[in-house]
């Protein structure tokens, strides 16, 4: 038995009458249409008698080459991805797919192979996208026969710089602290090269570190540094621009307030409170409440600014009012506005009750006469004597400049008498007057008085070692500075123990320990 001319191992069974020759052959692609002879002789026959048949083959692609027209393709411009089978018997089917998903579109055509089999070529047109650069295309070849061939064709897309990462449209930083700005793009062929902007000017100098690389750091942000900026990715053939804003964040430095507002009474007051930051802070106007100091109600707020609106103005309405501006950031030192209703002068006194308008000092020394008033707006004052002497500045005489004392509306005038002698005890008038009126109050001049004997002197809690004495002051005497208290022991006539001390000290309440003699 042969295969062509090549003789096949055979294994021959005999039957009887009938003789069976076997020969096994492993066949491949290269057998398709191989003719296999048989010859049989006997002693019978003359010469060998032969059969022929011819083999028929069935096989698989054993590769599948692709390859994409031209190379390297433009952005946007057709590129033909071609795949091509080695033969196979029966012709095989090619199909295209990328990223796990199938594609539809593509030509075959279809050609005589080797060994009697089938060439199969598929095209496929794309036209890709400058981010399709190294996108993989894979073609599998199959007839069914056998495990299927696969092969990947990459695009080499030829394109300009393209972002893939530039800053957001807006980067917030806090003042004072630095900021690192990242910027990468690519571009085919490359390399690509970076540089920073703020408007039309380049970001670079003391306090900015790289850039080139798509990284810029800025060591400290200040507020004057919010604005528009961009960064430019240089590829060998184009550049692209991306823009964003620097906000710098900062917290409000100052509340802008009047220092004092005056209004006539019954008549209209506005009071305004502005701030700057960024964010824009919120701004709070409050007033202390008398009663409470610690309770401060909002009147008005704002953001960037508020305002407070009187428009019916009472005396009630006279005082200070506090604006507080803050953000997130930071809070600004609370500003303060004095609002002031006008009113003629109104004598305010001061000092322990009994001694209100009066003034003592001793001969040869100065005294001082305070009168204190409310008014606004701000009085003018005069002195004079008892007899209705005008008077002014001199060796003996020193009218200080009025003072504003509580920033809002009272204010006070002092009299300095100089050396005095008997004669300058007295009453002083003293008369302010603004342009809502006026008004006169008398004070006194007087000489030293010593304090009375105190009052109610006891002994409240006694034992073997400790004694409690309290008093009451004598108020028809002049205020103490300070008490002495003697303590003498039954049967010791002679022996007696002091305790003294200020007033601060004392209390009007003394607790002392017997040391037991």
């Amino acid at each position: 038995m042969y295969k062509g001319e090549e003789k096949l191992s055979i294994t021959v069974v005999y039957e009887g009458v009938v003789t069976r020759a076997r020969a096994e052959v492993k066949v491949t692609a290269a057998d398709n249409g191989a003719k296999v002879r048989c010859d049989v002789i006997n002693p019978a026959t003359k010469k060998p008698i032969s059969a022929h048949q011819t083999l028929s083959v069935k096989f698989s692609p054993w590769e599948v080459t692709g390859y994409v027209s031209p190379e390297a393709v433009e952005a946007g411009q057709e590129a033909v991805l071609t795949c091509e089978t080695s033969s196979s018997l029966p012709a095989s089917s090619i199909s295209w797919q990328t990223d796990g998903e199938p594609l539809q579109g593509a030509i075959s055509r279809r050609s005589p192979g080797m060994f009697g089999g089938t060439v199969t070529r598929s095209e496929l047109v794309v036209v890709p996208t400058q981010e399709e650069n190294g996108k993989v295309y894979s073609c599998e070849a199959d007839n069914d026969m056998a495990a299927s061939v696969i092969t990947n064709i990459t695009l080499n897309v030829l394109h300009g710089p393209v972002w893939v990462q530039t800053p957001p449209g807006t980067v917030q930083v806090v003042e004072g602290e630095e900021l690192v700005l990242t910027a990468a793009a690519v571009a085919n062929p490359g390399p690509i090269s970076y540089s920073w902007w703020r408007g039309p000017s380049i970001l670079e100098g003391v306090g900015v570190e790289g850039g080139q690389d798509g990284r810029v750091k800025i060591l400290r942000m200040g507020r004057h540094q919010s604005g528009k900026y961009s960064v430019i990715a240089h590829g060998p053939s184009e550049d692209i621009t991306a823009l964003f804003n620097i906000s710098v964040l900062y917290g409000p430095e100052e509340a802008v307030v009047a220092e004092r507002v005056v209004v006539d009474e019954e008549g209209p007051a506005t009071i305004l409170c502005t701030a700057e930051g960024n964010p824009i802070p919120n701004v709070t106007w409050t007033r202390e409440a008398e009663w409470d100091n610690s309770s401060r109600a909002a009147l008005s707020t704002g953001v960037g600014e508020a305002r407070i609106v009187v428009e019916w103005a009472t005396q009630a309405d006279t005082g200070l009012y506090t604006c507080v501006a803050a953000n997130e950031i930071s809070a600004a030192p609370p500003a303060t506005t004095a609002l002031v209703v006008t009113q003629p002068p109104v004598f305010v006194f001061a000092g322990e009750e009994g001694e209100w308008g009066r003034t003592r000092a001793a001969e040869g020394t100065s005294g001082r006469v305070e009168c204190r008033v409310r008014a606004a707006p701000a009085p003018s004052f005069t002195w004079s004597t008892a007899n209705s002497v005008e008077l002014h500045n001199n060796k003996k005489y020193y009218i200080h400049v009025p003072q504003l004392v509580d920033r809002v509306a009272e204010w006070i005038s002092v009299l300095v008498v100089r050396n005095i002698t008997p004669a300058d005890y007295g009453l002083y008038t003293c008369t302010a007057h603004n342009s809502r009126g006026s008004h006169a109050s008398n004070y006194s001049l007087s000489p030293p008085i010593f304090p009375e004997v105190p009052l109610d002197v006891n002994v409240t809690q006694v034992s073997s070692s400790t004694a409690v004495v309290t008093w009451r002051h004598n108020r028809m005497g002049a205020p103490a500075w300070g008490y002495t208290i003697r303590y003498r022991t039954i049967g010791k006539e002679n022996q007696v123990l002091v305790f003294s001390g200020p007033l601060v000290f004392l209390r009007n309440r003394l607790t002392f320990k017997s040391n037991g003699q």
